[in-house]
């Protein structure tokens, strides 16, 4: 991990031209958003490379730090940070050009930077790294890292829901272009909003726009349900078409995963605009339905990239905009993920859902793992190899069926309200054995714990708030039906 400063900010900022070439840099430097109107920054946004966004942020608020004299930076720039700190890390790698294509490739940008932090992360814990090349025939896949200590080798594969969100976005795109025309064709100042339940695919196209073309020519502004539900499409009138308007301008609310909107608009003076023939398209993801669906699929494509001889271990990477949600999306997948594992993966020893949350403060980052763990493998993990996140107690030998802990511990790090982070955490190398004590979101102090017996179970509790640097007991008993735990200072 790189430390940044005022005073070194420069130096590292040059360094990126060194990994990822003059040429892609002189393209990023093109994104400029500064006096754009808002419907040509969302076009712009959709239409550039994540880390030109990143780059432009990251630039302005180093000017500004310099100005002010305190290096402040928000969230996209401390993340271009950490993607510098993650390729300094792997810089001796063989191979480590294969992750620079894939970070320079605007569909692939995510699972590149997240490749790059996880072969970091096992290089930085003392594993030697091996970045698997591409496959020269076409059709023929691989996994992306191999894993060695001097016991064996792991199979790993790393996926970035992130980047399934720009193809997605690609199609929604695509969508709200046909329906931007079909608007303007019919003299249609609306407002259409799609709710849809679930990844949209270029071929799903062909089924939700013809309904919702068939509501625009008739002027029917009544909702729709398309493929039993799977869309759900409102429709609202923002205005005559061709009446004019007079004022400071339309604020025009970019709700949604995407976001087309359009107004004719001229200026008159004194702060007035006249406009006309505003419309606006959103589209978003049911948050519900999707994450699960979307770690299952990526599963499945992960199973033929590991050997089948095993063992395996699949790094998945949540949406940026789902990390303070971690626990709430482990819990709502945490069952589905599980069963799929345990049914017909037995080449993948563990699926680790992970999250990289930006708070402010001197160490922004705070990193979330949970692993899925599968008892039903054909090869275990080698020997003296830990999946990135365990940790062990030592007071704890063993978790049987029925039995009960008790250890110290002493809070390390501050809490903020309202803030989920882990307090601690026990787990064996392979995940199937865990104990992890967590601040949700609503300020409650959860134990989550897992065997293979019992499964997964958690319970939570109001405490107290925990006081930095303060040493507390905690007690804990379970059997097949319960877990509790009392914590006492």
């Amino acid at each position: 991990m790189i430390n940044v400063d005022l005073d070194n900010i420069m130096e590292f900022m040059n360094e990126y031209k060194r990994f990822l070439g003059s040429t892609f840099m002189k393209e990023i430097n093109d994104y400029r958003p500064n006096g754009l109107k808002q419907a040509e920054v969302i076009s712009l946004e959709a239409k550039s490379h994540p880390f030109a966004k990143w780059w432009f942020y990251l630039k302005q608020e180093v000017e500004k730090s310099k100005a002010d004299g305190k290096l402040m930076l928000a969230q996209t720039s401390t993340r271009a940070l950490w993607l510098l700190s993650d390729l300094k890390d792997i810089e001796t790698l063989y191979n480590r050009d294969r992750i620079i294509k894939a970070i320079k490739n605007r569909s692939t940008f995510y699972s590149g930077c997240f490749e790059a932090c996880i072969a970091a992360s096992y290089k930085n814990a003392g594993y030697e790294v091996k970045i698997v090349p591409e496959e020269p025939k076409k059709g023929n896949r691989t996994c992306d890292l191999i894993v060695i200590n001097d016991s064996g080798q792991i199979y790993i594969e790393c996926k970035s829901l992130n980047d399934l969100s720009i193809k997605t976005n690609k199609n929604m795109e695509e969508l709200q272009n046909r329906l931007s025309k079909a608007l303007m064709k019919y003299k249609r100042s609306w407002g259409i909003h799609i709710l849809s339940q679930g990844n949209i695919e270029s071929k799903d196209l062909d089924d939700i726009y013809p309904p919702i073309l068939r509501n625009i020519r008739d002027g029917d502004i009544s909702p729709l349900e398309i493929e039993k539900g799977k869309y759900i499409v409102s429709f609202a009138i923002l205005s005559e078409w061709d009446k004019q308007h007079y004022g400071k301008g339309l604020n025009i609310n970019t709700g949604g995963d995407v976001c087309c909107a359009g107004v004719e608009t001229m200026y008159l003076g004194n702060g007035i605009s006249r406009w006309k023939n505003p419309y606006i398209l959103t589209t978003s993801l049911n948050p519900d339905s999707d994450i699960s669906d979307r770690i299952i699929s990526e599963i499945k494509k992960a199973s033929g990239q590991i050997p089948k001889q095993g063992p395996g271990i699949i790094h998945i990477e949540l949406p940026y905009h789902k990390g303070p949600e971690f626990l709430s999306v482990v819990d709502s997948s945490y069952d589905a993920v599980f069963k799929k594992l345990n049914k017909d993966s037995n080449r993948i020893n563990a699926v680790v859902v992970s999250s990289r949350i930006i708070e402010p403060g001197d160490t922004p980052l705070r990193e979330h793992l949970y692993v899925i763990p599968n008892f039903k493998t054909r090869a275990e993990l080698p020997a003296e190899f830990d999946i990135l996140g365990c940790s062990q107690i030592k007071e704890i030998d063993a978790l049987p069926d029925t039995g009960n802990v008790e250890f110290g511990f002493t809070l390390t790090k501050e809490f903020e309200d309202c803030k989920p982070a882990y307090i601690l955490r026990h787990m064996t190398n392979d995940g199937r054995y865990q104990i992890q004590l967590w601040q949700t979101w609503r300020n409650l102090i959860r134990l989550d714990m897992v065997t293979p017996k019992i499964g997964r179970k958690f319970t939570e509790h109001k405490i107290d708030v925990l006081k930095l640097k303060n040493k507390y007991n905690i007690s804990i008993s379970w059997d097949k039906d319960l877990i509790d735990f009392v914590v006492s200072s």
